[in-house]
């Protein structure tokens, strides 16, 4: 990263932090997930208890859309990143899912902007991937957001032999159980039940 870029990630994290401004990321794939798929789950009466993997600045305010009428959780495994996490915040790798949740708990888990910011490599992947399908019920959803580009890729989705242990998911509002945004990362989701 270069100095440029540090020093405006350090101005903004003042701003954030210190003077309490309530910031969000202003790009397409966000607006997909806040706009379209968060609203699915957070209308429906079979998605009560959520989980979603990994914390920032920008997803602090997850809490204030699903923690009044949901069970809502956030996963995370940089404590210092917990205090953007929810109420119900677990510090922890998505791979140990099984030491903190009982098998079937949850009704849908997001892991989005994951791979390849901290799921780095195939063999953690399959661990991760695992865990979230046994945390999930019965006709439960998994909603992974990832970008398709190399760069940004660490291995490709498809290899993901325990993501074979669910199937496709066709999410109603975009039509598609896979949805590619329109940005620079190309990034996607992808949707699958248990």
């Amino acid at each position: 990263m270069d100095l440029g870029n540090r020093l405006y990630r350090v101005i903004h994290a003042f701003k954030r932090d210190i003077l309490g401004r309530n910031n969000h990321l202003h790009t397409e794939d966000r607006r997909v997930l806040e706009y379209v798929i968060f609203p699915y789950f957070l209308e429906s009466d079979k998605y009560h208890n959520v989980l979603f993997v990994g914390c920032q600045w920008y997803t602090r305010n997850y809490n204030k859309r699903f923690e009044p009428k949901h069970n809502f959780w956030t996963i995370e495994p940089s404590q210092s990143e917990s205090k953007y996490g929810a109420k119900q915040h677990v510090i922890d790798s998505l791979e140990n899912l099984g030491c903190h949740f009982r098998n079937g708990n949850f009704d849908v888990i997001f892991c989005n902007g994951v791979i390849g910011f901290g799921l780095d490599n195939l063999s953690d992947a399959e661990r991760a991937f695992k865990a979230c399908h046994d945390a999930l019920r019965v006709g439960g959803v998994l909603v992974i957001g990832w970008n398709d580009i190399a760069k940004r890729r660490p291995f490709e989705l498809a290899r993901c032999r325990s993501l074979g242990k669910f199937k496709s998911f066709l999410f109603p509002p975009l039509a598609a159980s896979e949805y590619q945004t329109n940005t620079a990362n190309r990034h996607t989701y992808s949707f699958f039940e248990k």
